[in-house]
């Protein structure tokens, strides 16, 4: 994988709010063996998604001129969700890691 088609890949990944975190990092972990050109059909497929995600955004709008706060609150939400969730994976890791000392 060119550094160029990773920088790519992760710039689309960022922009693509209908992926999930486990989503995103899934692509991540099929890109890692791809070839090159199988790379570059991941990234027109993410490429042609973004475009129209943005399509569907600015007709949300349209409708909608609050959305962009809406989408910033769900998005913020979501970012807390998945640290909650992280955290919660570690200390169970934590506690059952302790637990073998005793």
């Amino acid at each position: 994988m060119s550094l160029t088609q990773t920088e790519e890949l992760e710039k689309l990944l960022t922009k693509l709010y209908f992926l999930t975190w486990d989503e995103v990092e899934g692509v991540r972990v099929r890109c890692k063996g791809a070839s090159p050109e199988g790379l570059q059909q991941i990234i027109d497929v993410l490429t042609d998604a973004l475009k129209q995600q943005d399509e569907m955004v600015k007709k949300m709008i349209e409708t909608d001129p609050d959305f962009p706060k809406k989408m910033n609150a769900f998005l913020k939400k979501e970012i807390h969700d998945v640290g909650e969730k992280h955290e919660k994976q570690e200390q169970a890791s934590s506690e059952e890691h302790f637990k073998s000392f005793g």
